[in-house]
This record gives structure tokens, C-alpha cells and sequence, in this order.
């Protein structure tokens, strides 16, 4: 199985879309307001490309809306696999998180990589599978990351090609 890390913020969402969805944010939910529809589409386009799934890593998995969340992203086509386990902390454990949920479920993952716009101080050996949005520009996921994703996990069609 091949498996997405997912941070939310920097990643699904924007300071461009936040600029765009302003004057109109009253009539949006917490969530339409929160994530950006272009990087959902790209999230999508790697899910498709790769049949990756989606663990998150994000502390919105401790957030009272998350359930709104992922119904959001289930009515979006997006299913989420699991989320990884909370070591408390708010989110600065994150490596550690990820290296748990990888120890739990070691013999099913055959490649995984980490979408998060930000390093934490427990990430060492993780950064090389990270595909990092540049949290300074605030843009989310964009074309070069999708590339990069599919890249690294490989597309379905290649694999079946191959057997």
C-alpha cells in the first residue's frame, strides 16, 4: 500500500484562495473557507495517479470539525485511511507520530512520502520523504508537488504494466 502523510494547513489551503474566498467568507463554512479547491484537485490528481491513501497527520485530526472534514473530502472523492496516533504535544511530535503509525502497520506500507509545509525538530531521516509547499509563499499544493508525488510513489498504470 502506498501512503500520504497529509498536513491540512499550507498544504489544502491558501493565503492566494483566503484573498480570493474574503469577501464572500461569511456565506462559506469553516471548511469551504479552509480549503482551496485547486489543491484539493491536485490532491486528487496524485490519488488518482498513484492509488495512494491517505493517513492524516495534521492536528485538524483533533480538531472539533474534523469529522465535517472528512465528510467534506468524502463527498469530494477523497477517503481518508486513518490518522496517526496523537503523542500529545499539539502536532510537534509529528515525526514521531508518523514513525508510530509506520511501526503499527510496517508490513503493508510499500512506499509513503509526507505532504507538510513545515519541518519539525523530530522529522531527521522523514525529510527525505517530505514534499514540502513553501509555507512562506502560503500556496498549497501546486502542479510541481503533484509531479513530485507521482514521481515518488509511482502511477497504477506503470505497476500494471509491468506484472
Amino acid at each position: 500500500m502506498k501512503v500520504i502523510f497529509l498536513d491540512v494547513d499550507g498544504v489544502l489551503n491558501s493565503a492566494q484562495y483566503r484573498k480570493q474566498i474574503y469577501p464572500n467568507r461569511q456565506e462559506l463554512s469553516y471548511i469551504e473557507r479552509n480549503v482551496d479547491k485547486q489543491c484539493l484537485l491536485n490532491l486528487k490528481k496524485i490519488l488518482k495517479e498513484t492509488g495512494a491513501k491517505i493517513v492524516v497527520s495534521s492536528t485538524w485530526r483533533k480538531d472539533k470539525d474534523y469529522n465535517k472534514f472528512k465528510e467534506y473530502l468524502a463527498k469530494e472523492g477523497i477517503g481518508i485511511l486513518d490518522e496517526t496516533p496523537d503523542l500529545g504535544e499539539s502536532g510537534k511530535n509529528r515525526g514521531e507520530e508518523i514513525r508510530k503509525w509506520l511501526t503499527n502497520y510496517k508490513e503493508q506500507v510499500e512506499k509513503f512520502i509526507i505532504i507538510d509545509d513545515d519541518i519539525f525538530h523530530d522529522f531527521y531521516e522523514l525529510t527525505t520523504y517530505q514534499i514540502k509547499p513553501n509555507m512562506f509563499e502560503n500556496r498549497g499544493i501546486e502542479e510541481q508537488h503533484v509531479q513530485e508525488a507521482i514521481e515518488r510513489l509511482g502511477r497504477i498504470k506503470q505497476e500494471l504494466e509491468r506484472d
